[in-house]
């Protein structure tokens, strides 16, 4: 940690101290500000100083930081104060017993960030956002390197980061926040769209000293054509990939595709599109979305059903949702694919039923399949 504090309780931060500072500070009683036990003051050559536990420590925030996670804490400290804004590093609150990373103040509202470098559990994760909220503070999770290489064009989406994707109403648009304190580089990750444990997102990079508060909440415009050769290339894979490892719930869909003389390559082209909230599950959209286009092709043309009729064959799908530390999107991800199959032409919403008005296309050949995807991306991007 970067603060103690003294035997007068008065804070000590030793990272931008020089050599007779730090040795001074040594003589010092040095105690945790979270549970009062005495801490270490640490510094050497190639480490930023920095205070830490005694390994016999009985202490919740006991845990070791590494330098990367202490350089992108002081990182954003110093971003913050050169915004102009009032801000407090590792600003230890004894009503929730909890030591905010960095507490900032903007148009006189709080707001705390986290910044993630390391595994966290769910629950902690979510205690630690409803603790802030709790207190009127506005909570922002940034994570690290170990979360998201600034270097590479995909999002491993795992468990924590799709429960931290927050959503803009006003703009319509989800967001995650990255920085690297190696490269200096500031990443806003905007509309992630997830497959399994992957996502692409529309990123935005910037160096942190470029960067303005403003720009973490600023709408982007969506880049058409990435987003279609990036959803293209995911329709092939999906189409044509040989299967070697595949899980439970792959074998039993392949198995359903099979007893109706269907292979992955001869589905229908608006069967694994992206859809608003897919992230907040783990299972595949392209296994849900085959259930309802497969249900709705057994009608036929001007027949109709109801929402009820899809959420009961789909609702085995959706039983376990991925918790969010924020309020998400509104629409539950079945129900913005009818949304899209209506905005195709498939279907047309006619209260309180759907109305079936054209048959799905099966392509015979996988050539056939692949112009058929792309007919439909640039039909659906144009929407």
């Amino acid at each position: 940690m970067l603060s103690a504090v003294d035997a007068n309780g008065h804070e000590i931060l030793a990272y931008n101290c020089s050599e007779d500072q730090l040795r001074h500070i040594r003589r010092k009683s040095l105690f945790c500000p979270a549970c009062r036990e005495k801490v270490i003051l640490k510094a050497g050559p190639i480490m930023i100083p920095h205070f830490a536990h005694h390994k016999d420590a009985d202490c919740s925030h006991h845990t070791g930081e590494g330098e990367d996670h202490l350089q992108g804490k002081l990182d954003l400290y110093h971003w913050a104060l050169q915004q102009g804004f009032q801000a407090k590093l590792e600003h230890y609150m004894p009503s929730i017993q909890q030591r905010i990373d960095l507490l900032l103040k903007v148009n006189n509202r709080w707001f705390g960030i986290e910044y993630q470098n390391a595994p966290i559990t769910i629950s902690d994760h979510l205690n630690r956002t409803h603790g802030m909220a709790s207190r009127g503070i506005f909570p922002m999770w940034i994570y690290g390197k170990n979360y998201y290489n600034p270097s590479t064009k995909y999002i491993r989406l795992n468990t924590t980061l799709k429960s931290s994707v927050m959503y803009f109403p006003k703009s319509d648009q989800s967001k995650l926040w990255f920085y690297d304190p190696s490269s200096k580089l500031f990443t806003t990750a905007s509309n992630p769209i997830a497959n399994k444990s992957k996502a692409f997102s529309h990123l935005r990079k910037k160096t942190i000293d470029k960067l303005t508060w403003q720009e973490l909440f600023r709408p982007f415009n969506v880049s058409i054509p990435k987003l279609k050769k990036v959803w293209l290339n995911e329709k092939r894979r999906f189409r044509s990939q040989s299967r070697p490892y595949v899980t439970d719930l792959e074998k039993a869909y392949l198995k359903n595709l099979y007893l109706r003389y269907l292979h992955p390559q001869s589905l229908p082209s608006c069967v694994h599109l992206p859809v608003n909230n897919a992230h907040r599950y783990n299972l595949p959209n392209y296994i849900w979305q085959t259930t309802i286009v497969l249900l709705i092709a057994d009608l036929r043309i001007g027949n109709s059903f109801h929402w009820a009729d899809i959420y009961q064959k789909t609702k085995a799908h959706f039983l376990s949702p991925i918790l969010s530390i924020y309020p998400g999107h509104p629409s539950h991800p079945a129900l913005s694919y009818l949304n899209v199959l209506e905005q195709l032409g498939y279907i047309r919403r006619d209260e309180p039923y759907y109305i079936k008005l054209r048959d799905f296309y099966f392509p015979k050949t996988l050539d056939e399949a692949n112009q058929s995807d792309e007919i439909l991306l640039q039909k659906l991007l144009r929407f």
